[in-house]
C-alpha cells in the first residue's frame, strides 16, 4: 500500500513518459493481476512467492536485454 498513489497510477505515469518501459508489478494481492494487463507488464510477482519468482524474472529480463544488445 502506497499513501499517495497506487501502483497502477505510477505505472500510467511511467508508461506515458517512457514508451518502451518494462514494468514488473509486485503485489500481495493476486486479484490485481487482471488490472495490470492494461499496462502490458513484463511480469506480475506475488509477494508470497517472491523468492521463487524473482530470480526467474531477473533471468528473463537479462535474456531480453542481452538479445537487444546483440
Amino acid at each position: 500500500d502506497m499513501p499517495d498513489f497506487n501502483g497502477f497510477e505510477v505505472a500510467k505515469v511511467l508508461c506515458d513518459r517512457y514508451k518502451s518501459i518494462k514494468i514488473v508489478f509486485v503485489s500481495a494481492y493476486d486479484n490485481f493481476v487482471y488490472n495490470s494487463f492494461e499496462f502490458c507488464p513484463f511480469a506480475y510477482l506475488r509477494k508470497s512467492h517472491i523468492s521463487d519468482e524473482l530470480p526467474k524474472v531477473f533471468d528473463r529480463i537479462a535474456e531480453k536485454t542481452n538479445s537487444f544488445n546483440k
